[in-house]
């Protein structure tokens, strides 16, 4: 039993060690990208750029074209360096008190004073809160017999018509 607690414990920090490795690594990732930026190809006009090279003959003069113009290659492409402005954002805000979201709100009524509360209902009349409601009023017990048994809904007080009487609703074919 002890080897096994052993083993554990060893596991453990092992285990811990290696997560906080893991997170230096992406705390140093984040920080290059950050700052330095991650080199992209630059595009123009949804094309790749390159660099243009003037075309030399044997002895390293420029080439020139019908027109007099240097003839041009391509060179290598351009490259640029995209940083993040998320991740720097995240940088600042985890080092700098000054970027963090305010976690506070607070909510005053008039003249930095309490706020007045005024719940409305569906109905649109206008409660305070802090008033207690009155309690209900108790409602006396019936019996079956009062409102006639001989209906199977006169149990809840409600005279309802039955369906296979009433065919109003029809037309008259």
């Amino acid at each position: 039993m002890l080897k096994n607690q052993q083993a554990d414990k060893q596991f453990a920090e092992l285990f811990a060690e290696a997560e906080e490795d893991a997170n230096d690594t992406i705390d140093d990732e984040i920080v290059r990208r950050a700052i330095e930026g991650i080199e992209e190809p630059l595009v123009s006009l949804g094309r790749v750029v390159y660099d243009e090279e003037p075309v030399l003959d044997e002895g390293g003069n420029e080439v020139l074209d019908k027109n007099g113009n240097p003839k041009m290659r391509r060179g290598a492409k351009v490259m640029v360096a995209r940083r993040s402005d998320s991740l720097i954002l995240a940088l600042a805000k985890s080092r700098m008190p000054k970027y963090r979201d305010k976690g506070q709100l607070a909510i005053t009524g008039k003249d930095e004073g309490p706020l007045d509360v005024v719940v409305e209902t569906f109905w649109g009349r206008g409660t305070d809160p802090r008033n207690k409601l009155p309690a209900p009023e108790p409602v006396e017990e019936t019996d079956k017999e009062d409102l006639g048994e001989d209906d199977e809904d006169s149990e809840f007080g409600i005279d309802v018509p039955d369906d296979d009487d009433d065919d109003s609703w029809q037309d008259d074919e």
